[in-house]
């Protein structure tokens, strides 16, 4: 057996062990399998990060706004149950 050690960058690395028998280009497919899986999970878990500290949506009256005048001055309209999650509008 050997043990790769794939090293892009100091936070960007991981170990991958495999027959010496293996042939060099069935070793490549596999650490770029591996790698794509890796940056995939990744992105997945800094999604869903955001999703923690955003939410899934807008307040229904701030769908669509991009404006910030347009959304300041939807936000004044929710109830105030509602303003919380106006974020990062400042009212």
């Amino acid at each position: 057996m050997v043990l790769i050690h794939y090293k892009k960058s100091d936070t960007v690395q991981f170990l991958f062990e495999t027959p010496s028998s293996t042939e060099i280009t069935n070793l490549i497919n596999d650490l770029q399998t591996i790698n794509n899986m890796r940056l995939i999970l990744d992105r997945l878990a800094c999604s869903i990060e955001e999703l923690a500290i955003n939410g899934p949506l807008k307040p229904e009256a701030l769908r669509g706004l991009s404006d910030p005048e347009l959304m300041i001055n939807a936000a004044e309209t929710l109830p105030e149950n509602h303003k919380k999650y106006a974020y990062p509008i400042k009212l």
